[in-house]
């Protein structure tokens, strides 16, 4: 097996010529990889090798790794170069989802084609996506089930909460300045937090339930941050090295039960109104974050739409602040606030209704849909 350090070489030489030589270098992992032969470090897997007729480049950097990048791999003097043919490495997203499978809750891989459950002895092992999180076997278990045949095509799936199980459900209010201004709100030192409980949560395509009780059924676009690595009073520094992914959150708000007291707890807790998915994202599926979008629409008008950016509390400082009060575990869902545009603050008022379509569109994390149905009605 060729030396991969002598290979890499210094590095020297035109921009093109080190592009060629890192484009090679990648080549030659994977292929390896491939073959089960040691490789070396550099890049995440799964990776499909795809042959392509014509040469070229991808984008090299930091995005290297969404990256199309053709190369023609053959050691030549000691260094790695570019020939016909051109071999495309494209590296697969890491996707999860939970769902259901002949009546049971399981969890495995979501790729273009569909879902692929974790079964055998690595469902024994980790019978939740929970349960991987906390072992940090996610990547592992994604290389396992990668190629895989599916078993279940990304519209028929019937979605549970990527976490159905989670230990805390810690959400922000008011985290975006325009949400802040138009509810009349003045400016804090520290983020507001309240609580959801795991039974309010629904999955992907399941139906959002308006209660009998009141009209006042209102939709909230959120990131929701899951805990990869437990901690306790964790730095802004450290914050990202407990992140073990992203999903799409819509915390469904019943307003009238919300604003009987201060406290926000029962207006954010009936039964089926936060949606959660459809899938989590691993961090390094989300090269920006800052520029990350993110969007409500309701029977598909805009309703609301922000970056990360506009967050009052970034992440970093909303992990810091709630592990000074509480141990952060694995599988902890963050629901890090909402932008600007609810419906309860728009005039005239806007509220869900039965047979209207809400969807969470997260870029780069996906969309969460979730038809509006009269509780105890059908849709």
């Amino acid at each position: 097996m060729p030396d991969l350090g002598a290979l890499w070489g210094a590095g020297t030489g035109t921009s093109s010529e080190l592009q060629q030589d890192i484009a090679g270098y990648l080549a030659l992992h994977t292929l390896m990889r491939t073959m089960s032969l040691p490789t070396g470090t550099g890049l995440r897997w799964p990776c499909r090798i795809l042959w392509s007729e014509q040469p070229r480049f991808g984008v090299f950097g930091h995005v290297i790794r969404r990256s199309a990048i053709p190369v023609r791999s053959l050691l030549c003097g000691g260094r790695l170069s570019l020939y016909d043919p051109a071999v495309m490495i494209e590296e697969d997203r890491m996707r999860f989802a939970s769902f259901t499978r002949n009546g049971q809750a399981v969890w495995g891989l979501a790729s273009d084609e569909g879902l692929t459950a974790v079964t055998g002895d690595i469902a024994e092992i980790y019978p939740t996506m929970k349960s991987a999180i906390a072992a940090s076997a996610l990547a592992d278990i994604g290389a396992t089930l990668a190629g895989q045949p599916v078993d279940v095509g990304l519209e028929d799936a019937s979605y549970l909460p990527p976490i159905d199980d989670p230990d805390k459900i810690l959400c922000v209010g008011l985290n975006y300045h325009e949400h802040r201004l138009e509810g009349g709100h003045g400016e804090v030192e520290n983020p507001t937090i309240f609580v959801r409980f795991s039974n309010a949560q629904i999955g992907h395509n399941q139906p959002m339930l308006r209660p009998p009780e009141t009209h006042t059924l209102d939709y909230e676009a959120e990131l929701a941050v899951v805990i990869g690595k437990p901690g306790r009073r964790i730095t802004e520094a450290d914050a990202f090295d407990h992140v073990a992914g992203y999903s799409c959150y819509n915390d469904g708000s019943v307003r009238a039960f919300q604003r009987h007291t201060t406290q926000f707890t029962p207006g954010k807790n009936f039964i089926g109104t936060g949606g959660f998915g459809p899938v989590l994202v691993t961090p390094d599926d989300i090269p920006d974050l800052e520029r990350v979008t993110v969007s409500c629409r309701v029977n598909g008008t805009v309703m609301q739409h922000a970056e990360v950016a506009d967050m009052i509390f970034p992440i970093p400082r909303l992990i810091a602040y709630i592990s000074t009060f509480t141990a952060l575990a694995p599988g902890d869902v963050i629901a890090t606030g909402t932008p600007g545009g609810v419906g309860s603050r728009r005039d005239p008022q806007v509220w869900l209704q039965q047979g209207d379509v809400c969807e969470i569109d997260i870029s780069g994390v996906g969309v969460l849909r979730n038809p509006v149905v009269d509780e105890g009605k059908g849709a």
